[in-house]
């Protein structure tokens, strides 16, 4: 004899479950007490930095030696870079216009 009264939720009695009805919600408005007004503090503009981006494309393997070389001597690859082009225009003997500013 079935119960009358389903005490386990899950096992049907035969009757379709309904859904209460809900009411769609608001949002309460609620007035929010001023405080002492904190001050922002502004941070100091950053100084302008002399760097530009610059993108090239190299064969795979000089980009794994340079990730490797950038590993073992523990500085960025932008570092490496800028240091080896220093070394190559020191070398060449050609005088190269100054750009204007």
């Amino acid at each position: 004899m079935p119960l009358s009264n389903n005490a386990f939720g899950d096992i049907p009695t035969g009757k379709p479950k309904v859904k209460p009805q809900t009411k769609p919600r608001t949002v309460a408005k609620t007035k929010v007490k001023q405080t002492e007004s904190r001050t922002i503090k502004k941070r100091a503009p950053k100084p302008p930095v002399k760097k530009v981006n610059v993108t090239y494309s190299l064969p795979k393997s000089l980009r794994d030696e340079m990730q490797a070389l950038s590993f073992v001597t523990r500085k960025s690859q932008s570092e490496i870079i800028t240091e080896l082009i220093e070394k190559h225009l020191s070398k060449v003997n050609v005088d190269l216009p100054k750009r204007a500013a």
